[in-house]
């Protein structure tokens, strides 16, 4: 049985002004893995991803690593993640080296051995040509890799990622996930949000949909799609569409009992299973 790293136990958070983010949260991460929190903006994500990251306090709850709660020493906790927020916060003035060089410093890391762990993270980012080149000259990819590798730069065990590829475009966001995968390949944790369906299902070992504040559902892309029903059939009558969901082919081609104008069958999606338990759409 693989190690826990991080457990969050009953997290809850109130702002000030009595909007309940988050409810009730409990989640195990096991080393190695890669988790995804899926849910649309305003579901309680990044609210949960900030205090998982120290940078919102909990009303309630607990959050422990390596069964340790991450209150009793928060400096030794920080050192040990990685993360990335789902804005840009670069020197956006200073060269992408002197960004790193500033991590570094921060995170007292020896100067005999930052040269070469910089050089090999540009070199797997693909920014080793643009390491002398301003930030604020880079393309939003860039800058997004960038963050990665800076996150990266002190070697922590678990990397947080609030919306790593939010308003990328699709081939700045498979770069950025090539680059998670070999960081999972070598053992590193990841847990990331995310409102795009097809990151959760494809580079996700664990998905737990997000939902007003609370983990509604969680398991893997097909443990989920299996739960509602593998096959989808969209029976359409004039301007209504009645959607029904079936264990298998055979059963979702069977006869309807009622005329019907349209009538397509296919396979289940993660999109029809976040409908199904919120009956909203997520934002593309």
């Amino acid at each position: 049985m693989k190690e826990s790293i991080l457990e969050l136990k009953d997290l809850d958070k109130v702002y000030p002004n009595g909007t309940h983010a988050v409810r009730s949260v409990s989640y195990r991460l096991d080393e190695g893995g890669c988790y995804a929190f899926l849910g649309p903006n305003g579901a309680g994500k990044s609210t949960t991803i900030s205090m998982v990251c120290g940078l919102c306090i909990p009303t309630s709850g607990s959050i422990h690593f390596f069964d340790t709660d991450i209150r009793k020493d928060p400096a030794s906790y920080r050192s040990s993640i990685g993360v990335v927020s789902q804005h840009a916060n670069l020197e956006l003035d200073l060269t992408a080296a002197q960004n790193l060089r500033i991590h570094a410093n921060l995170y007292d890391l020896p100067r005999r051995e930052y040269p070469e762990r910089a050089e090999r993270l540009l070199k797997v980012a693909g920014l080793q040509d643009k390491k002398d080149e301003v930030v604020r000259s880079l393309s939003g990819g860039m800058k997004r890799k960038l963050q990665i590798i800076r996150a990266l730069l002190h070697d922590p065990g678990l990397l947080i990622l609030d919306e790593p590829t939010v308003g990328l475009d699709p081939a700045s966001r498979r770069a950025i996930w090539d680059i998670l995968l070999s960081l999972k390949r070598a053992g590193k944790t990841i847990l990331f949000s995310t409102h795009y369906m097809e990151e959760a299902h494809t580079y996700a070992d664990s998905i737990s949909i997000i939902h007003q504040g609370s983990i509604i559902k969680r398991g893997t892309a097909d443990s989920l799609i299996d739960d509602l029903g593998s096959w989808c059939r969209l029976e359409y009558e004039g301007m209504a569409k009645r959607v029904s969901f079936f264990p298998t082919h055979e059963e979702a081609l069977e006869g309807t009992g009622s005329p019907v104008v349209e009538l397509i069958v296919r396979k289940t999606t993660l999109e029809d299973v976040f409908i199904d338990l919120t009956g909203k759409e997520l934002e593309k």
